[in-house]
């Protein structure tokens, strides 16, 4: 996220990541966080979402061990909790960019705000953390109705380019909103015909 005298902005791209040369990358490069995440959504207007998100960190193997099948590792209890307000989303320059706002949250708040007011289903998903050439991404194996969707996405400054793409990047979907994290309430991937 960048800040400009008009306030922060989130510029991002976003790719599907191919499961079988991810998972070799992963078997000889340790992520540099992985984190299991819990968010839904207060509201979905396409001017404006509203996200509730709990995090909570956990071994760097988890990410690579649940890819490959095994059961979720247990975990202690959340740590970070954050209200995300995001603006509409425009594609500029192979970007995705929107305003952004994250405020810190109290995580049992957190806690109670998803189970009482947020719109379900819940988005759960593993994070990790690399870095590949000169770029940190974010990598995220996402669980219940969305299993099976892996995605990749890479905030850069405005205007630059992504010399070099990793050779575990598959399609880019920047501009394909379905892949949103707020699309994925209403229409899981568990129910597309891929």
């Amino acid at each position: 996220m960048s800040d400009t005298a008009s306030g922060p902005f989130e510029r991002e791209r976003r790719f599907l990541l191919k499961p079988d040369p991810l998972t070799a990358y992963l078997r000889d490069t340790v992520p540099e966080s992985v984190m299991e995440l819990r968010q839904a959504y207060l509201g979905l207007d396409p001017q404006r979402t509203i996200r509730v998100r709990l995090a909570r960190p956990l071994a760097v193997s988890a990410f690579l061990t649940t890819l490959l099948g095994e059961e979720l590792p247990k975990a202690g209890p959340w740590r970070e909790a954050w209200l995300t307000l995001k603006g509409l989303s425009t594609v500029e320059d192979k970007q995705l960019v929107r305003r952004e706002w994250e405020l810190p949250l109290d995580p049992a708040q957190a806690g109670t705000i998803l189970e009482e007011l947020a719109l379900k289903p819940e988005i759960h998903k593993l994070r990790a953390r690399i870095t590949a050439g000169e770029f940190c991404w974010e990598l995220d194996l996402f669980l219940g109705q969305n299993k099976g969707l892996l995605l990749a996405e890479l905030e850069l400054p405005a205007g630059l380019e992504l010399p070099e793409r990793p050779h575990w990047l598959g399609d880019e979907i920047t501009a394909d909103l379905r892949y949103s994290n707020s699309a994925l309430v209403t229409q899981p991937f568990e129910g597309w015909s891929v």
